[in-house]
């Protein structure tokens, strides 16, 4: 795969917007997996509670 110069000028202007993106969706999917876990441990610890 050949990169072109534009190419090059664009992801050295970009790194810091892509960083930032992928570290909130990465918090956002850390998040939803911890409430999931607690969701699932209520669950199991209180099942009547979703009966």
């Amino acid at each position: 795969m050949k990169l072109e110069n534009a190419d090059l000028v664009t992801m050295s202007r970009k790194p810091l917007k892509t960083t930032f993106n992928l570290e909130l969706q990465f918090d956002s999917l850390a998040m939803f997996v911890a409430f999931s876990n607690l969701k699932l441990q209520t669950l199991y610890l209180n099942p009547e509670w979703f009966s």
